[in-house]
């Protein structure tokens, strides 16, 4: 390898990851898994709508995670150099939630959908449960094994550099992996227009299933509700989500691991930007959904929002505006607030939460709009998500670099 392209970032190993969070993750996945197998001996259809929240919210973020790090390399974003690992673990998790939806639409689905008991006038044929279950899967199917596709490409140079280095456990995988690769100019080359070729791919396959399945899976449950933009909001909730979560991930593997002088406060500050920008967009098209509907007085579509923002309902829908969009808007302006890792992460985290109310929102009025059913069971299953989720991620960094230590193309995160 040339003088002018060597590696940018200092060589980090796959290192562990506190004992102890890994036990606690892990306890929050039992607990979530117990409380919802006693919800669904109590409510069976409260229970399976909990777990529709929590599945829908946590893909979304595993599946826009792969997005980040495709949109950053298509358009170079030299600020994201240092952070396309963090990005890219967030879909570790996709491959475990593409058998929690399959368990969702294979014995949940009947206790939530009412299409399950009624014909969907409009079009009939659409929303059947064995006609949403095969189009739902297969597309998932292919966004995923496109997105396989995608990291595992994205590790090869890290994992050819890092073969003899890694512990003895990992040496087999990663030799495995490396077959084949080497760290010439040239196959580094090739490797980033290959990278370049698929980032598309990623990025309009992530685009259309996405809206595929909030069309299915989530805005079905209102059989007389109908909106074109509904798709949009949902992958852009989920692409802000991702970027807070990587806002949150990259201040803890920053003072965990003093990773200080790679991912700097420019880069904690490009972060920042993003999620408060993210967040304004967000409240943009919910506001283009509203507006029309509003000033239109489509009947078709005002019972949607007239639900949402009756006596029992208008304080969830204000607390998901509040969080996601007004905190972010009126306290990330300055500096200060988005170059400080603790600031940025409490934002981050609020934002998070927020987008989750979010979620709980649009799913739940629809099938229970006279009262909020939220309790041990929603808490609990969220919070067993969560703790799946964690330890997901958490087995990604105990076996990859959580920097792209062979990455040739951008110093640590210092410029634009």
């Amino acid at each position: 390898m040339s003088d002018s392209k060597q590696a940018a970032f200092p060589v980090t190993l796959p290192r562990q990851a506190p004992r102890g969070l890994s036990m606690l993750m892990l306890l929050f996945a039992l607990v979530g898994a117990i409380a919802f197998y006693m919800g669904l001996q109590a409510d069976p259809a409260r229970a399976w709508r909990a777990y529709l929240v929590s599945v829908m919210f946590f893909t979304g973020l595993s599946l826009a995670g792969v997005v980040w790090g495709a949109a950053s390399r298509l358009a170079n974003g030299r600020f994201a150099r240092p952070l396309l690992r963090i990005m890219e673990g967030l879909g570790t998790f996709q491959f475990v939630s593409f058998f929690l939806i399959v368990i969702f639409l294979m014995f949940g689905a009947r206790h939530v959908y009412p299409w399950i008991h009624e014909v969907y006038k409009p079009v009939p044929w659409w929303l059947t449960l064995q006609n949403v279950t095969v189009r739902d899967i297969g597309a998932l199917v292919v966004l995923m094994g496109v997105n396989l596709y995608f990291m595992r490409n994205s590790l090869k140079p890290d994992v050819a550099a890092l073969q003899n280095k890694v512990p003895a456990n990992l040496q087999g995988m990663y030799k495995g992996w490396a077959r084949g690769f080497g760290s010439s100019d040239v196959e580094l080359e090739r490797h980033r227009k290959l990278m370049m070729r698929t980032a598309p791919a990623v990025i309009m396959l992530y685009g259309v299933v996405w809206t595929l399945i909030a069309f299915d899976l989530i805005m079905s449950l209102d059989m007389e509700f109908s909106s074109s933009m509904f798709g949009g909001i949902v992958f852009m909730g989920s692409f802000l989500g991702a970027i807070a979560c990587t806002a949150i991930i990259s201040t803890f593997v920053r003072s965990h691991w003093k990773l200080e002088e790679v991912i700097t406060p420019v880069t904690l500050h490009d972060l920042g930007k993003l999620t408060f920008a993210l967040s304004v967009f967000w409240a943009y098209v919910n506001w283009s959904q509203f507006l029309p509907i509003w000033y239109a007085k489509y009947s078709d579509e005002q019972h949607w929002m007239h639900i949402r923002m009756n006596d029992t309902w208008r304080p969830w829908t204000f607390a998901a505006i509040i969080l996601t969009w007004a905190i972010p808007f009126f306290l990330m302006m300055t500096l200060a607030a988005k170059r400080n890792p603790a600031t940025l992460r409490m934002f981050a985290i609020v934002v998070l939460v927020g987008l989750w109310v979010e979620r709980f929102v649009t799913i739940v009025p629809s099938v229970s709009p006279n009262a909020v059913p939220f309790g041990i069971t929603e808490v609990a299953t969220a919070l067993g998500f969560f703790g799946l989720f964690s330890m997901c991620y958490l087995w990604y960094l105990n076996t990859f670099p959580v920097l792209p230590v062979a990455d040739p193309y951008q110093a640590p995160g210092t410029t634009h």
